[in-house]
């Protein structure tokens, strides 16, 4: 599959874990999408109809931050009224090719860790999705 995480508006820096991006207290922003313009994205079971969904996953509940730390929005004035650990909505469907990057901005409340420390069991994944041609 072509849609992943990436730190850049470019999509050309994939991450694969939130490891980086959860050392300090503060804001992150990170891209969803495909450098594939050809290539589009929608839900497998209801394709172009149900909403994708960014969630937080925490591989190990007793360890690290929990996930309702993290905070997701689609712009960091939203990041204000969402709710930790809540899963983000990107829409019906993702199109590919820079243009369709979706941003998500990534607010880390690190009171209940230690400033610094690598949280490396919370990462961010969109479930249940199909990967189609434009």
């Amino acid at each position: 599959m072509s849609f992943g995480f990436y730190s850049d508006a470019g999509l050309t820096v994939p991450i694969a874990t939130l490891r980086h991006y959860s050392t300090q207290v503060g804001d992150r922003l990170v891209y969803f999408g495909s450098p594939n313009a050809a290539k589009k994205l929608v839900d497998a079971t209801s394709p172009e109809v149900a909403n994708l969904n960014v969630s937080i996953i925490d591989d190990d509940t007793g360890a690290g931050l929990p996930a309702s730390a993290y905070k997701l929005a689609l712009t960091s004035g939203g990041l204000a009224s969402a709710v930790g650990g809540a899963a983000l909505s990107l829409g019906a469907v993702v199109m590919g090719g820079v243009g369709g990057a979706k941003p998500v901005h990534i607010r880390i409340n690190t009171t209940s860790g230690v400033v610094g420390e690598d949280y490396l069991d919370i990462g961010l994944e969109v479930q249940n999705t199909a990967e189609a041609d434009v």
